[in-house]
């Protein structure tokens, strides 16, 4: 028998591509596992349903003095006092924004923003119970809006901007001013005895203002006795001094206590008080100041005459004096009118007045002396 042998390596090749196949195999699922690695752990997510309301807290005139701000936490899981931070934040018209950054605790009445969980035993918001905050120097009309933030996830939980509900919202006060020249439709200075006019914007967010509570109050009157110090109607009619019925925009002037000779130039300073009631009581208060400049002289602008010398004073030379009762003073100054004869609890001012300053020794020192001792 005839053996004959011959060379086959097919073997070794599958071998080979076997080998070959699986080291690709584990190339490529070795780099899928590092780069599934890689991708970071998603941050664990808090979920959280919460209602809010916000309701206006009134006084027993039906001024508003406070927001009353209540969160119930309706779904989710519990939030714990440590890592919760409550952000109250408002804004009042153009000014910057103030934020109120409050923890959670028990309620407290005792602060000087009452707040806390109203419901529950201890300092962790759970389901179902609900969280108060009462501000009493925010109002119904700030843009206010409550954020509560998870500082150790640092995630934002819950946000949103507050409204109060329908009809329990006081008018608004949007604009104020004074004009001193009312047949420009520019806003012109008041100058002392020419008289002016006062206008304010209000609006009402459930259009039930009472128009005919509009009033103005002149603090300059205060004390006399004259009509003029208590409240004035304001109106918007288009009867003068209103210009467009019904616009909002209601106007004050035209009055003996706001014609010339008034005002005069000590009235600078002075407030002047506004009020406006919805049909529901609410009542909505604010001021201005009046602001007077020099008039042309002898427009009354404050008791001067044609010298410029105010003419209430006794003047020699240079130098003027006189003396008045303190009430007298304090309200007309320099229309007021000189007193010489005086009750033993009274207080008198004495007025000294210099065209230059001369003999500044004596500055600031004033001495009396009794004609019938000496």
């Amino acid at each position: 028998m005839k053996v004959v042998l011959r060379e086959d390596e097919s073997a070794i090749s599958e071998v080979i591509g076997t080998i070959l196949i699986l080291a690709m195999t584990v190339v490529l699922f070795s780099t899928i596992i590092i780069w599934v690695g890689s991708i970071p752990t998603p941050v664990a997510q808090t979920r959280l349903d919460v209602d809010s309301k916000m309701v206006p807290v009134y006084n027993g005139l039906g001024v508003e003095i406070a927001v009353n701000i209540t969160l119930t936490h309706q779904g989710g899981e519990a939030l714990g006092p440590v890592s919760t931070i409550i952000y109250v934040t408002s804004q009042r018209g153009t000014n910057p924004a103030k934020t109120d950054i409050q923890r959670l605790h028990p309620y407290n009445r005792l602060l000087a923003t009452p707040n806390g969980l109203l419901d529950g035993t201890d300092s962790t918001w759970n389901v179902g119970e609900r969280w108060g905050y009462k501000n009493f120097t925010l109002r119904s009309s700030d843009v206010i809006s409550v954020t509560l933030v998870d500082t150790s996830k640092s995630v934002v939980l819950w946000s949103a901007t507050l409204t109060p509900p329908a009809g329990t919202r006081p008018p608004v006060f949007v604009d104020k001013w004074t004009d001193g020249l009312y047949s420009s439709t520019a806003v012109d200075p008041v100058e002392s005895g020419l008289g002016f006019f006062v206008f304010a914007h209000v609006v009402d967010p459930d259009n039930d203002l009472n128009p005919k509570s509009v009033y103005a109050r002149l603090t300059a009157w205060y004390g006399t006795g004259d009509p003029c110090s208590q409240p004035q109607q304001m109106r918007d009619d288009g009867i003068y001094p209103d210009r467009i019925p019904g616009d909002g925009i209601f106007s004050l002037g035209g009055l003996t206590c706001m014609k010339s000779p008034y005002p005069i130039l000590n009235w600078d300073g002075s407030y002047i008080l506004l009020n406006a009631t919805d049909l529901r009581g609410h009542v909505s208060q604010s001021r201005m100041t009046l602001s007077v400049i020099p008039g042309p002289i002898g427009a009354g602008g404050g008791g001067s005459n044609s010298t410029g010398r105010p003419a209430n004073l006794r003047w020699n030379g240079r130098q003027g004096y006189n003396i008045f009762n303190a009430s007298q003073w304090d309200q007309f100054r320099y229309s007021a009118t000189e007193t010489r004869t005086f009750k033993g609890s009274e207080q008198i001012v004495v007025v000294v007045a210099s065209l230059d300053l001369e003999n500044t020794f004596d500055t600031d020192k004033f001495t009396l002396y009794d004609p019938f001792s000496g």
